[in-house]
């Protein structure tokens, strides 16, 4: 309410004070002025998003409510202008003129006598600018992260789930929404229907004018407002698939659906396009390269409903290939059309498409769809998050175990998930903290610790967790690059996943002696990517987790084969992540960045904005894995 209160002042005041400059005054460049500001109305608002958002960062005025104050003033400021000019234009020059006579200047001009005769149009702009600014939803969604400072049209949205939407709770926010709209128009509403009756006889000399008389109309009741006003709220409420055309549901294309079989493909390995469809009588594929046709697939649909397109590509990788399909009927005609892609890759860190996931518990039954679902997704890398036992023991001592949370897990569970990935072409790593113990290791291991100052050894988590001395050579790094060992020995994982937490970046070990984490951590992963290339030769795979971009500097360079950065404030701008990505990647020699940045799914504009950018700039988005779920926490299973 305080947005929209905001904008309807200052739209009202800047716009009447401009328009009556452009009525009633004479200088250089006027018209050119007004024209230009004009021309803004030509241009869609969602063309200005970009630039403002820009602008708005420049200007520290994202996540705030200021910053939706200016930018709705400034897209209303070419319209009212444009409005009030031509009502000044209409009002008789000679009261002003007397009043000129009188010794009053053109501010007093204007406030004591173009105001007040102006109170239809005023109100006419203040209605359309308090509206504006109370319904508007993309910029409010784009700008606002706070959940406190959320818009009224952008806290309703949220009410809408990815599985089921309450529209018990939909129809009342809106009913709370419309509310003050109609209260607005309720008050203002005799401005627009009154008589206007200029008169120059009120303490000015006499000068005889024309009344100027607006033709009543019938006012409805404002309870007939208000009825017109819920049904319309319940009308724009209503689920697209209740709308109705001549008493018949309006007909919609039939399912067409196709994905690969696998992530990605190696040279050499046929591809195998599955197609589901209702009705129809034969699909057809056109496979590009870049802006190049390469060939063109059909296959009759068996029985209506599936069919299997197969090609070889060229032996040649890295190289991404486009499919645009179409289902016919029997006469050759579109009824439908779809797209997909897929990769040819000889390892999967030429295009590390990262995935998670986070259940591993026993008897789970949905493993074949969940490949199917990363591989419809093209993700050809999986993070097992939190597999492990413990975090200085990662192999569990029973097939079935307890993790350091209290989660049930099942190391069964765990090896089935590993051979769908593989038979998908999709990597499996292990999740590791490159320094993380239990209380109950650090109290049998305290001289394995990493010290603030003596006797007082880091913690994470309150307790949690104790840091321990990654520094190669120290008994905690020999001990945990033999528990890689055995992990790469008796699971069929296909390399390490390396996490910290950001924190500390410097402390002591037993001895008292100085370790600096940011030279530490290089030497560390080093070390690491020897174990694996022992264990799974070339086809190893080293990831190291810079978390907040930290010390992307040195652990960039190390032999990991991707520089992932987990992405925390400082960086908080969507043109941080570009910079991020250039910056690793030319840090890491070329090496794939792949991002980690947790945005609510909910928030749609921003994620399809994050990927944009991220893709753009040569990097990859960890976002997806297990189905139906979007990584949106640092703690994996609760993302949404």
């Amino acid at each position: 309410m305080g947005v929209a209160v905001s904008v309807t002042a200052l739209v009202t005041t800047l716009t009447a004070m401009m328009a009556y400059a452009f009525a009633r005054f004479e200088f250089r460049g006027k018209n050119l002025i007004f024209y230009t500001i004009l021309a803004m109305m030509m241009v869609p608002a969602m063309m200005f998003i970009i630039p403002q958002f820009m602008v708005a960062r420049t200007l520290s005025l994202l996540d705030s409510l200021p910053g939706l104050v200016l930018v709705y003033t400034s897209g209303a400021m070419a319209f009212n202008t444009f409005l009030l000019r031509g009502f000044f234009e209409s009002l008789p020059r000679e009261l002003e003129e007397s009043a000129l006579m009188d010794g009053a200047n053109h501010f007093t001009i204007f406030t004591r006598i173009i105001v007040p005769l102006s109170t239809p149009a005023l109100s006419t702009v203040a209605v359309f600018s308090f509206l504006g600014a109370w319904d508007e939803y993309i910029w409010a969604l784009t700008v606002i992260t706070d959940a406190e400072k959320r818009t009224l049209p952008v806290a309703i949205a949220n009410f809408r789930g990815v599985h089921a939407t309450d529209w018990g709770l939909i129809f009342a926010a809106s009913l709370v929404a419309v509310v003050p709209t109609i209260i607005i128009f309720v008050l203002f509403q005799r401005y627009f229907v009154q008589g206007v009756d200029l008169r120059s006889d009120q303490g000015m000399t006499p000068v005889r004018v024309r009344p100027v008389r607006i033709r009543p109309v019938r006012v409805r009741p404002a309870w007939r407002w208000l009825a017109s006003a819920l049904l319309a709220v319940a009308a724009s409420a209503m689920p697209l698939a209740t709308a109705t055309h001549g008493g018949t549901a309006l007909a919609q294309e039939p399912v067409f659906d196709a994905a690969p079989d696998r992530a990605f493909y190696r040279p050499g390995e046929p591809v195998m396009l599955h197609v589901t469809a209702e009705g129809g009588a034969q699909v057809e594929a056109t496979i590009t390269h870049l802006a190049a046709a390469v060939t063109t697939l059909r296959a009759p649909l068996d029985g209506g409903a599936a069919a299997a397109l197969t090609w070889t590509p060229p032996a040649v990788a890295p190289r991404g290939y486009g499919v645009d399909l179409r289902l016919l009927d029997a006469d050759g005609a579109t009824l439908a059309t779809t797209s997909t892609a897929f990769d040819v890759l000889e390892r999967w860190m030429q295009a590390p498409r990262y995935g998670f996931l986070s259940e591993f518990g026993p008897g789970r039954d949905d493993i074949a769809e969940t490949m199917a679902w990363c591989a419809r997704y093209h993700i050809n890398g999986l993070q097992f998050y939190d597999w492990q036992y413990r975090h200085e023991a990662l192999m569990p001592p029973e097939p079935l175990y307890t993790d350091v949370l209290g989660r049930r897990l099942s190391l069964d569970t765990v090896t089935q998930l590993i051979a769908a990935a593989h038979a998908r072409n999709i990597a499996a790593m292990p999740y590791t903290a490159v320094y993380g113990a239990s209380p109950a290791f650090y109290a049998q291991h305290k001289d394995w610790a990493l010290f603030q100052r003596p006797d007082h050894p880091y913690e994470f988590g309150g307790g949690f967790l104790y840091i321990m001395d990654p520094t190669p050579g120290a008994p905690w790094a020999t001990h945990l690059l033999a528990a890689f060992a055995q992990v790469l020995d008796e699971t069929a994982f296909d390399g390490i996943h390396l996490d910290q937490y950001g924190a500390p970046t410097v402390g002591r070990n037993a001895a008292g002696e100085r370790v600096d984490l940011a030279a530490a951590f290089p030497a560390f992963i080093d070390e690491t990517a020897r174990v694996v290339r022992a264990a799974r030769g070339d086809d190893g795979a080293v990831i190291f987790n810079a978390v907040g971009n930290w010390p992307v500097e040195t652990v960039a360079p190390a032999d990991q084969d991707a520089v992932y950065i987990e992405v925390w404030p400082p960086y908080t701008g969507f043109m941080d992540l570009h910079r991020l990505v250039a910056n690793a990647e030319a840090l890491g020699g070329g090496k794939p960045v792949i991002i980690a940045a947790y945005i609510p799914p909910r928030q749609f504009a921003n994620v399809r904005l994050a990927d944009a950018l991220i893709f753009a700039s040569g990097g990859y988005h960890l976002e997806l894995g297990e189905p139906g779920a979007m990584l949106a926490d640092p703690y994996f299973p609760g993302s949404a």
